[in-house]
């Protein structure tokens, strides 16, 4: 599912913290040179939910912590409605409900990224999660 007139790439990040919502689009634009990169964000749940449903996306990147409902149990709900938009998942703790979670969601294409990471880490699982976009066409 390619969304990508003139080079272009939609993703959807997802965090109820304030911060990460802040510096974490400037991540993700800047993970693929030569495309340009519009990030919609949201900050809970139902959030999550809504902007999902209306708009189509390259990718998401999600928080597992949030209110309403964690970014795990929204992309498997996303699954089970039949969206295979391609996901990262970062979370600072990796509990047993996110450990399942992963393991229903591993014939789909998600990622885990574990909080802290450095913009490094993060460049990393951006390109290794969407290689179609590493490298403009």
């Amino acid at each position: 599912m390619r969304f990508m007139e003139n080079r272009q790439l939609r993703f959807l990040y997802v965090d109820n913290d304030n911060d990460m919502r802040e510096m974490l689009p400037h991540l993700i634009e800047s993970s693929f040179p030569g495309y340009k990169v519009e990030v919609k964000t949201g900050k809970d749940g139902k959030e999550l939910k809504a902007l999902a449903k209306s708009e189509k996306f390259n990718g998401y990147v999600f928080d597992n912590n949030m209110p309403f409902q964690n970014g795990s149990d929204a992309l498997v709900n996303l699954r089970l409605e039949r969206d295979i938009t391609p996901a990262l998942i970062i979370s600072g703790r990796q509990s047993e409900e996110l450990k399942s979670n992963l393991e229903i969601l591993a014939s789909t294409r998600v990622a885990f990224l574990q909080k802290p990471f450095t913009s490094q880490e993060f460049y990393k699982a951006m390109q290794a999660h969407w290689p179609e976009y590493s490298t403009p066409q």
